[in-house]
């Protein structure tokens, strides 16, 4: 199996480290691979693949997904699997009409398409989505006490499980 991780140029370096730290704690077997996004990159990708969206998409992520599924088509793989969906079910973003769950999951699918690969979202299930809404508290989603959880009883490392998410804590 191969793990990306896209981190942008120039940015603090402890996403990919995180990923790495994990990567390496749980023992997964595989490759990981860190994408680094120079702002030259991300325009010419976007310019790229601006024209050929079905509907306008107003999320800059769109061009960080369409680079990793390209890395993945490279390594030769067909399938794109993405946690999207993840942060609203268990993470920090709460509930409400005005969320963007239909929305995000677009920015995984549409990329993935353009290269000929399948997507593949877990996390955006419907099922799961309204077991989240009904069941997870908003301070359980604060502090992700379901995904610890989880983690926790498969095995994660403590040290893994009690992770802050960079850039949302």
């Amino acid at each position: 199996a191969d793990y990306l991780v896209c981190t942008v140029e120039g940015a603090s370096e402890i996403e990919y480290l995180t990923a790495k730290e994990f990567f390496e704690a749980v023992k997964l077997k595989g490759r990981l691979h860190h994408i680094v996004v120079s702002k030259e990159n991300a325009f010419n990708v976007a310019r790229e693949i601006l024209p050929r969206l079905k509907e306008p998409l107003m999320d800059p992520a769109i061009v960080l997904s369409y680079m990793v599924s390209r890395k993945a088509k490279e390594l030769g793989h067909d399938l794109v699997i993405s946690g999207d969906g993840a942060d609203v079910a268990f993470g920090l973003l709460p509930f409400g009409r005005g969320d963007l769950r239909t929305l995000a999951i677009w920015k995984t699918i549409e990329p993935a398409e353009m290269l000929g690969m399948k997507a593949l979202l877990p996390y955006s299930l419907p099922a799961l989505q309204i077991w989240a809404e009904n069941y997870v508290t908003n301070e359980q989603r604060k502090n992700k006490i379901v995904l610890r959880n989880f983690a926790k009883s498969i095995g994660i490392p403590q040290i893994v499980v009690n992770m802050k998410k960079m850039g949302w804590v």
